[in-house]
């Protein structure tokens, strides 16, 4: 039973007797962990870590992972931004973090608007064709943290290598989109294909689909996947809240050590998503569809700092007309406990969803004026 925040784990015998695994010194991403994932194996599991999700350009999440055995952890490895497509008794399977729909033809693509110059009424409706997926690299990682890489020429999907056999999804080309009809927009349908080669003689350093036999990979056995998660369930549950961690040795991540810049840095880009929320919006409506100012629903916004890191906090409070005749404040958590900056990507999406759902406290529950939501 690895902890999903501390890099520890409970290795429970059959005889219900406890020990414990620890690997503080393991990498981690350079964001906060936002998720914990447990790939289980015959000789032990992978535990991988994931950084929280990012907002804009640089959407992609950082993982690290390490394998645990009853005896310890044998691999302690940075992903970067590679995705796990795979995991067997000989390693874990890395790939391209990139979804197919990255080479999904749009509709108002040049090549789909050049089909449909004869009917301009679908101009910008029609999608093209799916795109290709380009040449990718597939990193396979053994228990002892060895790394091997295959050159891949599509992206793949999802790996797996049971004695000799390596079997290999992957997409040649981008979703297609068909149309639901009605004006009923579209539907996005991913087609993963499947190759299957012998290994015998070692793992290849490069595949070539095109030139091996392949057909339409089988659809996800849902059943199945829920079967185990739910075994898991059971099994860790059985546990859940029993487990005493005082006083075991290295049972923490050690406190990253951050600059000044970059502590500066973090504070600031959750501040400024603040700063601006009681400025004019620019909005426009399909009876009025020029662009204009609307006042702000946020009023007499203030945005303060307390705390030391790593528990520095973002301080935000605000009038809102959703909440009337009350201040409203909510704090952040710039860093989590060991110095590594969270993410808190769309926080004021996430902020206006709780004021216009009315998921705040009730107003009974303010003091001298001001609740805490």
């Amino acid at each position: 039973m690895p902890d999903a925040e501390r890099p520890v784990a409970a290795v429970i015998d059959e005889d219900s007797t406890v020990r414990w695994v620890t690997w503080p010194d393991a990498p981690l991403p350079d964001r906060a962990i936002g998720e914990v994932q447990l790939l289980p194996t015959s000789t032990g599991a992978w535990v991988v870590y994931q950084s929280e999700e990012t907002e804009g350009l640089d959407y992609l999440v950082q993982r690290a992972a390490v394998f645990v055995t009853p005896s310890g952890v044998t691999a302690a490895c940075d992903l970067g931004q590679g995705r796990p497509v795979g995991v067997d008794d000989h390693g874990l399977w890395v790939g391209d973090p990139r979804d197919a729909s990255a080479w999904m033809e749009s509709p108002d693509s040049e090549e789909s608007a050049t089909e449909a110059a004869s009917d301009e009424d679908t101009l910008n409706d029609e999608p093209g064709p799916p795109l290709p997926t380009p040449a990718t690299e597939l990193v396979r990682i053994s228990a002892s943290g060895e790394r091997t890489v295959i050159r891949f020429d599509h992206l793949v999907h999802r790996v797996s290598l049971a004695q000799d056999t390596l079997t290999l999804q992957y997409f040649s080309t981008g979703p297609r989109q068909v149309p639901l009809g009605d004006d009923r927009g579209w539907n996005v349908v991913y087609e993963p294909e499947q190759v299957v080669i012998d290994v015998a003689d070692g793992l290849p350093e490069k595949i070539d689909t095109e030139q091996l036999p392949s057909q339409p990979a089988p659809g996800d056995d849902e059943a199945t996947w829920e079967q185990e998660y739910e075994r898991q369930q059971a099994a860790a549950a059985q546990w859940q809240d029993r487990l005493e961690l005082d006083g075991v040795e290295c049972a923490a991540w050690p406190l990253r050590n951050l600059s000044e810049e970059a502590r500066a840095g973090a504070i600031a880009k959750l501040r400024e998503q603040f700063e601006t929320l009681a400025e004019p919006n620019i909005v426009w409506t399909s009876d009025h569809p020029s662009p204009r100012l609307e006042p702000s629903d946020y009023r007499n916004v203030s945005v303060s700092e307390e705390g030391t890191w790593p528990a520095t906090e973002i301080v935000v409070s605000f009038e809102h007309s959703t909440v009337p005749n009350l201040r409203l404040r909510r704090r952040y958590r710039v860093f989590n406990d060991v110095g590594h900056p969270r993410e808190w990507a769309y926080t004021t999406v996430h902020l206006e969803e709780d004021l216009y759902t009315g998921k705040v406290p009730r107003r009974s529950a303010a003091r001298n004026g001001l609740l805490d939501i």
